[in-house]
């Protein structure tokens, strides 16, 4: 319930209505529930899936270790680190607002994350791209783009739509 309760409160600092409902299933209920045929989830809804906690600072004002993104374009990570894939997908979600970034700051700029959580029961690391593109259009006023993802339980997979990018990280070949 305490998990619960900071989740709704964290919502509600956000101007959302949360109200929390609790309730009993047997077991044969539980074991009778599945998703929906099909559910999207929107960027707004990765950011509330996963939690993430970042800043942007001067690149001149950062200190924890980074890593280049796309021109001055930076991206430092949280004490104790993140799991490499994580990075990864944080970075990507940088990579596609990079170019409009730059542009905005040709100083510099380094996204510094501080924390990032998501429930390990639904864990996909590619959320954390949502998440990271949804906070850099909040944070920067850029404009809607085409990142999304969907789940069909038809195949008990999720489809991540990234701009017109189809494989993000592979080169093209020359």
């Amino acid at each position: 319930m305490d998990e619960a309760v900071r989740y709704a409160d964290r919502i509600r600092s956000r101007g959302g209505e949360v109200e929390i409902v609790t309730f009993r299933v047997s077991g044969d209920d539980l074991a009778g529930m599945k998703k929906a045929d099909i559910v999207s989830m929107t960027p707004e809804q990765a950011e509330a899936f996963v939690d993430l906690t970042a800043e942007a600072l001067r690149s001149t004002d950062a200190t924890a270790p980074d890593i280049q993104v796309y021109g001055k374009v930076r991206m430092a990570l949280p004490r104790g680190g993140l799991h490499w894939k994580d990075v990864a997908w944080l970075s990507f979600g940088i990579a596609i607002n990079a170019q409009e970034i730059n542009t905005a700051f040709p100083e510099g700029v380094t996204i510094q994350v501080l924390d990032l959580r998501m429930p390990l029961s639904d864990y996909r690391a590619e959320a954390a791209a949502l998440a990271m593109n949804l906070w850099l259009r909040e944070e920067f006023g850029l404009a809607a783009n085409d990142v999304a993802a969907a789940f069909n339980a038809l195949t008990g997979d999720y489809t991540f739509t990234w701009n017109d990018t189809e494989n993000p990280f592979s080169d093209p070949t020359p």
